[in-house]
């Protein structure tokens, strides 16, 4: 009988693999989870990091900024009241009232769009900001299966032309002469002179027959 196989060296690199695929097989069934599933944080966490910044760096200087207009405001309306010689009186005081509530309608206006545009622009970024977190976290998560994908991609490019070797395995048979020369050195020992005669030609039928 004829068997072939690989040769020694390649049955080293062949178990070598198989080995690796037990270990990736282990990390994906055995290891911990591979997605972080869904976001938990509210839209208003996502953002605050953003806006935080906004509100300090527009907003709050936004309201500086009309403070120093009423400011600004009340010093020209007390010189145009003294210049027309109503200076501490109600004239004073209406024109100066009016400019202030002119400056506070266009503060507020102008502060709302600043928040409404702030935080729609805070809540993009932190969005963002969050998925890409998540999707890093992911990545790593995924780690240990995707190096040893990659060890195995590696180890099936190195594997190269496989050597065979081939062996032959011998079956042993009955030999004829012997069943027969045993068959007659029996019947020669019963003392019967033909007896071994036929017990070597019972030995021969029965070697040919098994």
């Amino acid at each position: 009988m004829t068997t072939s196989g690989p040769d020694p060296q390649s049955q080293q690199f062949i178990n070598a693999m198989r080995r690796q695929a037990m270990q990736g097989q282990s990390a994906a069934m055995g290891g911990g989870p591979f997605f972080t599933g869904p976001l938990t944080q509210t839209p208003g966490e996502m953002a605050e990091p953003f806006m935080n910044p906004y509100m300090q760096n527009v907003v709050d200087a936004t309201r500086g900024e009309f403070d120093a207009l009423r400011r600004q405001a009340s010093t020209q309306a007390q010189q145009q009241a003294t210049g027309a010689g109503a200076f501490g009186g109600s004239r004073a005081a209406v024109l100066q009232g009016a400019r202030m509530g002119e400056l506070d309608r266009a503060q507020g206006s102008q502060i709302a769009g600043l928040l409404s545009s702030g935080y729609q622009n805070a809540l993009q970024q932190g969005m963002g900001f969050a998925e890409s977190q998540r999707a890093l976290q992911q990545q790593q998560m995924m780690e240990p299966l995707f190096r040893n994908q990659q060890a195995l991609q590696f180890m099936n490019l190195g594997m190269g032309p496989m050597g065979t070797q081939t062996r032959e395995t011998q079956t042993a048979g009955r030999n004829p002469l012997g069943s027969a020369m045993s068959g007659a050195a029996i019947g020669a020992s019963t003392g019967n002179p033909y007896a071994a005669l036929i017990g070597g030609g019972l030995g021969l039928l029965g070697g040919s027959f098994r």
